[in-house]
């Protein structure tokens, strides 16, 4: 996790003097609430100018470059980097497919986003409930019972 924190970091102070609106999502985003999982890379969501400020910012560490792409159950502005060995992946104005076929737009991320502090960062992250939501509509449903669960056993009266 050694890897994974420093491009975190790395991350994290590259935006905090912007206002770019931003969230980690994903498994990065589970582990550092405490979820059990297994960490692959670093996933952030943002909308679409924040993709390419994201981009600009860490140009030098561009693997696949901020464009817009779509596939069967995702699309939005996406883009790869490479930082310190550790995968980051941005997605700006993500949507994504229901069963029905339709394209749901993802809300505005101040109102599904929370902070959560991390190694002395205050980290936006995706709020549990609608990430839970978010995998089930894609069909992901073993992730949704995990974190359905975990919310279930953490969430306080």
């Amino acid at each position: 996790m050694k890897e994974k924190d420093s491009a975190l970091k790395f991350v994290y102070e590259s935006l905090l003097d912007d206002p770019v609106i931003w969230a980690l999502t994903g498994s990065f985003a589970f582990y550092i609430r405490g979820i059990d999982v297994s960490v692959g890379d670093i996933d952030i969501q943002t909308n679409e100018s924040g993709a390419y400020e994201i981009a600009r910012r860490l140009k030098r560490y561009v693997r696949e470059p901020v464009q817009y792409r779509q596939a069967p159950t995702i699309r939005s502005h996406f883009g790869k980097f490479m930082i310190g060995g550790v995968r980051v992946e941005v997605m700006g104005d993500i949507e994504k497919r229901s069963f029905d076929g339709t394209w749901m737009v993802t809300p505005p991320l101040p109102t599904i986003t929370e902070t959560v502090l991390y190694n002395e960062m205050n980290i936006p992250v995706l709020n549990l409930e609608y990430e839970c939501e978010a995998y089930a509509m894609m069909g992901r449903t073993d992730k949704a019972r995990l974190l359905r669960a975990w919310l279930d056993h953490n969430q306080t009266c």
